[in-house]
């Protein structure tokens, strides 16, 4: 009788990693293919009020929006044309690869960095020790250009992004939650504005609300990130404005 179970047991654990291994196989295609498709916005002013840098991950980018200007940063661009904005952000980066960016630029000098990170880490399951030494060497850098706020635009739930069935969900969705209660920790500490994405699966408005993923099942598509650009754009209004 044992035996029965253990083989019942097994054949039922291995139905269940192919499925969430074609369920991922499935999105992960479509993602790479919105991902080649994305153009990351930036725009420069005659006479721009403020230098603002992007720096991040492929929500930076727009993976998702139909055009650049239903993006995050196209959605900036449209509200503050009076900011220079140069947006340096790539698909796949987390903290380290930020690091990296940051430290090859050495020729310009910025008010305002933004930073929109942390769903790689999430999926690369990077240590918080990690990210917390990559931070602080990112601020070294940062004020080594002149930069005198950085906002950090933290990882939404990435549990909740239809590419991932149970159990993923539920390790992703935990995985988030702590990410984003360390990053906030950390930007009380480095006086970083913190404009969390994160929300519990009963209180996230992309699955409350039908049809606001992309066809990858990963990033929003354009009324997708016009909810989170609300949510944003309340926040760091103040810090957009000629002083």
């Amino acid at each position: 009788m044992s035996s029965v179970i253990m083989s019942i047991t097994g054949t039922i654990f291995i139905g269940l990693i192919l499925a969430i291994s074609i369920r991922a196989l499935f999105y992960g295609f479509r993602a790479v293919a919105l991902g080649k498709r994305a153009v990351p916005s930036s725009q420069s002013p005659v006479t721009p009020h403020k230098r603002v840098l992007i720096l991040g991950d492929s929500i930076a980018v727009g993976v998702g929006a139909s055009a650049p200007e239903t993006s995050l940063v196209g959605r900036l661009i449209q509200s503050y044309p009076h900011l220079h904005i140069d947006n340096r952000a790539k698909n796949a980066l987390g903290f380290n690869e930020v690091e990296q960016v940051l430290a090859n630029i050495t020729d310009e000098t910025y008010d305002i960095v933004i930073l929109s990170v942390g769903g790689m880490d999430v999926l690369r399951c990077t240590p918080f020790s990690s990210i917390a030494k990559h931070v602080a060497r990112i601020q070294e850098h940062l004020h080594r250009l002149g930069v005198h706020q950085t906002i950090l635009v933290s990882v939404n739930n990435v549990g909740n992004a239809p590419m991932w069935g149970f159990p993923l969900n539920r390790f992703f969705d935990r995985r988030s939650r702590n990410l984003t209660e360390h990053l906030a920790t950390l930007s009380v500490k480095y006086n970083i504005l913190h404009v969390p994405l994160y929300r519990e699966k009963y209180t996230d408005p992309l699955i409350q609300q039908p049809n606001l993923f992309a066809e990858d099942g990963t990033h929003p598509n354009d009324q997708g990130y016009a909810i989170w650009y609300n949510h944003i754009q309340s926040i760091i209004h103040p810090h957009m404005h000629h002083d």
